[in-house]
C-alpha cells in the first residue's frame, strides 16, 4: 500500500544519508504505477529530476542501466 511505499522510500532517504553523506528527495510512485508506466521503468530505472524537469534517464534495469554513469553525471552536476 502506499504507505509501506512511503515508509521504504524514507529509510532509504535515512540510509543514504547516514552511509553515504547523501541528502535527497525521494519521490514514491501511484499505487496504480503511473509514473513507472511514464518512463517505462519497470523493473528499475535510474531517474534524475532537477525541479520538475527530468535531466537524467538511465536504460531499464536491471541490465541495460549504469551505476557509474550516474555517478559521474552526478558529479558533472556539482
Amino acid at each position: 500500500n502506499a504507505t509501506e511505499r512511503m515508509v521504504a522510500a524514507n529509510q532509504l532517504r535515512e540510509r543514504m544519508a547516514s552511509d553515504v553523506g547523501l541528502h535527497s528527495k525521494i519521490l514514491c510512485d501511484t499505487m496504480d504505477n503511473r509514473i513507472s508506466k511514464l518512463f517505462a521503468a519497470h523493473p528499475e530505472r535510474l531517474v534524475v529530476l532537477k525541479g520538475v524537469k527530468v535531466i537524467f534517464i538511465g536504460g531499464k534495469g536491471p541490465f541495460d542501466y549504469s551505476i557509474d554513469d550516474l555517478e559521474s553525471f552526478l558529479q558533472k552536476q556539482e
